[in-house]
C-alpha cells in the first residue's frame, strides 16, 4: 500500500485566493447578507430624521480583489453609507443596537 503525500504550493494557493471565480463567490455571499440586511433593516430606527428609510437603502456590496488582513485574497464587503448606520447597528444612549448586519451575517453560518 502506498502512502499519499501533499506538498502545498503557496503560489498556487495565493492564485486560488485571488482568482476571479473566488471574487465572484465572495460577492454572491455578500449579496445574500446585504439582501437580508436590507429586508430586515428598521426604517426610522436609530434616528428620528430617517423616515424615508435611508438606512435600509444604504446597503452596498463592495468587491475587493486584494482584501483580507494581508491584502492577499479576494473579499467582498457589505457596507452601509447612511449616516445613521453606526447608531442603528451598535446603538446609542437613546436606542439599543439593532445589530442588523451581524444578524444578516449569521444567515451564512446556517448555510
Amino acid at each position: 500500500m502506498s502512502s499519499a503525500t501533499f506538498r502545498a504550493s503557496y503560489a498556487g494557493i495565493g492564485a486560488m485566493l485571488r482568482a476571479p471565480w473566488m471574487l465572484e463567490n465572495m460577492v454572491e455571499r455578500a449579496e445574500i447578507v446585504a439582501r437580508y440586511a436590507q429586508e430586515t433593516a428598521p426604517v426610522g430606527a436609530g434616528t428620528p430624521n430617517d423616515p424615508a428609510g435611508g438606512y435600509r437603502s444604504g446597503f452596498k456590496v463592495v468587491p475587493v480583489v486584494r482584501g483580507g488582513a494581508k491584502r492577499n485574497r479576494a473579499e467582498a464587503l457589505v457596507v452601509n453609507d447612511d449616516s445613521a448606520a453606526v447608531h442603528v447597528e451598535y446603538g446609542s444612549a437613546a436606542n439599543p443596537g439593532r445589530h442588523t448586519l451581524l444578524k444578516a451575517l449569521e444567515i451564512l453560518r446556517a448555510t
